[in-house]
């Protein structure tokens, strides 16, 4: 079950107290206003961001949603005129879901793919190797979400950390994940195809038996 936590903004220690409580029942907390500010946040919180469902769905549907989504995403990223065919996403979609135990997690606003996570564990992490959200709901707290649901996950699975790869240069970005609690790293690699640095963020989540 997914559960949001309302509060006023003054009562932040116990907002997370219950938050705390609600993750160790095995449920989802969304939308954690208490990192930070969000488009959805007034004077005091509301629960209009639980119109959002994230699930995990290993359909073929589901990863051609998620093409489509990085395909646009990435467009607008890169400051292209026109995406990429989704089909040209996912050979690099589908090399990630092939590893052992990778998940594919889908968000939806009603009947409609507003965003997508893929999550990757390598040994005591889990990696964040995709997120992406459709150009249309940016800002509409969607990625916040998505964040607040791989921190869930990782909790859940027992891992110690969360970490991800993030281009160096994208600013918007890196600000959403710092302002969900992950922290920079001086760690970077360079993309095979492109020779763009890439640089790496990580999530401590630990304090919890690895689930066998």
């Amino acid at each position: 079950m997914r559960i949001y936590v309302a509060g006023h903004l003054e009562d932040v220690a116990s907002v997370q107290h219950v938050q705390s409580a609600v993750v160790a029942a095995g449920h989802d907390v969304t939308l954690d206003w208490t990192r930070g500010p969000d488009s959805a946040i007034t004077n005091y919180a509301t629960a209009d961001a639980l119109s959002i469902e994230i699930v995990e769905d290993p359909s073929p549907e589901a990863l051609l949603a998620a093409a489509q989504i990085w395909a646009a995403a990435t467009a607008r990223r890169d400051g292209l005129s026109e995406p990429v065919a989704p089909e040209r996403k996912l050979p690099g979609l589908r090399t990630a879901l092939a590893v052992p135990g990778a998940r594919l997690h889908l968000a939806t606003q009603g009947d409609l793919p507003v965003g997508f996570v893929v999550l990757v564990p390598s040994g005591s992490r889990l990696e964040l190797r995709y997120l992406g959200v459709t150009p249309s709901a940016w800002g509409d707290g969607v990625a916040t979400q998505l964040l607040d649901h791989v921190t869930s996950c990782a909790t859940r699975g027992g891992f110690d950390a969360a970490e991800l790869w993030v281009l160096a240069d994208n600013d918007r970005a890196i600000a959403v994940y710092m302002r969900a609690g992950w922290v920079l790293t001086s760690d970077t690699k360079s993309q095979i195809d492109t020779q763009r640095t890439e640089t790496r963020l990580e999530l401590r989540v630990g304090g919890h038996a690895r689930r066998r």
